[in-house]
């Protein structure tokens, strides 16, 4: 049973603002964060940590196809081979991460996917880099456009969208009432003048 000993949390999250009631949700949370989509920096990050990420996963799972599980593990424990052998493997696996990063545009990654979350960016990895895949760098060279037919089936948050939010949040937290789209921080700023002044 809950006592007032307890600490409890609730969040509440939404994509739908239009449908919520602005002040019920000001009477019941106290709290409000609006989390944008991922600048072009962030982005691009994003691309270069999953992409890795895969790489990885499938350069092992290609290597415990090859000589067998316990040459993927890594586990001193359960590997025959010795410890200098795995350093040397997992040096290895990262040169052929970094060889293939290198050719990797992910600038134009992080342009194109602009409007997509983090979530939306690892899926499209995920379903493009697959163990097959990896296997076949050799023959076919992994690039940007590899990424976009899987990056249209995701879902993008548009301009009018986000605008929608950021004004949602900014009535639901108080906020709009000093900024507003056209520059309200400017006015903001000069209504603090005025005061300073006084």
């Amino acid at each position: 049973f809950i006592t007032k000993e307890h600490r409890i949390i609730i969040i509440g999250t939404t994509n739908l603002p239009d449908n919520t009631e602005t002040k019920d949700i000001k009477d019941f949370f106290n709290k409000f964060i609006y989390i944008p989509t991922p600048d072009y920096q962030s982005r691009l990050l994003l691309w270069k940590h999953y992409v890795e990420q895969q790489l990885r996963k499938g350069l092992l799972k290609k290597e415990e196809l090859t000589n067998g599980p316990s040459a993927a593990t890594g586990d001193i424990y359960t590997n025959t081979k010795k410890p200098q052998e795995i350093i040397a493997q997992e040096q290895n696996i990262r040169k052929q991460v970094r060889t293939i990063m290198d050719k990797m545009d992910l600038s134009t990654l992080a342009h194109i996917s602009d409007g997509y979350s983090a979530g939306s960016i690892a899926r499209s990895v995920k379903t493009i880099i697959t163990w097959r895949r990896v296997a076949q760098l050799r023959q076919r060279q992994l690039t940007a456009h590899d990424f976009i037919d899987a990056l249209s089936t995701q879902d993008v948050v548009t301009q009018d969208v986000a605008t929608a939010f950021r004004k949602y949040t900014r009535g639901i937290t108080g906020l709009g009432k000093l900024y507003d789209d056209k520059g309200g921080a400017g006015k903001a700023d000069k209504k603090g003048d005025k005061k300073g002044k006084k």
